[in-house]
């Protein structure tokens, strides 16, 4: 037979054959609920998530990796302080990518099937629900752009 174990922080022990759901926590407070990886201090994973780093969260399939990353609903998240959630990637600090979008690059944001790729590229957009399909890349572009679609390229530094 097989015998699972668990490391708490300090030592392994002897998980309960009837009740390991396969987790895997590594690191001073991870925790890994449902099939859930974490592996970092204070990081947390959840129904089949990973989550990698320092106080990051990997949630519905979600993977996080790095600093206070967030990987939710299948989204992928890379750098400190990312979101990628619901099919979203975000890749950069503080990037976001909400639905289908994809983001990459510091302060950056991509929604709805959209790519928003530079510095604060799309960071602007409040509008996460409606389908923007902006494709903005460079430094600052989409700065105003709040809904609407679009197709930019940079924008002039003033």
């Amino acid at each position: 037979g097989t015998k699972a174990f668990v490391f708490d922080g300090t030592n392994w022990v002897g998980a309960d054959n009837g009740s390991v759901d396969t987790n895997v926590a590594i690191g001073f407070n991870a925790n890994g609920y449902y099939y859930g990886t974490a592996v970092g201090s204070y990081s947390i994973s959840y129904s089949n998530g990973v989550a990698v780093g320092y106080g990051t969260s990997g949630f519905s399939l979600g993977t996080a990796v790095g600093s206070y990353a967030n990987g939710s609903s299948y989204g992928t998240a890379v750098g400190y302080y990312t979101l990628g959630y619901s099919y979203g990637t975000a890749i950069g600090y503080q990037a976001k990518g909400y639905y289908n979008g994809i983001s990459i690059g510091h302060n950056s944001m991509g929604s709805n099937n959209g790519t928003s790729i530079g510095y604060y590229a799309g960071n602007a957009l409040t509008d996460y629900a409606n389908p923007n399909k902006n494709v903005l890349l460079g430094y600052q572009a989409g700065l105003l752009l709040t809904q609407p679609s679009a197709w930019e390229i940079g924008r002039a530094h003033v």
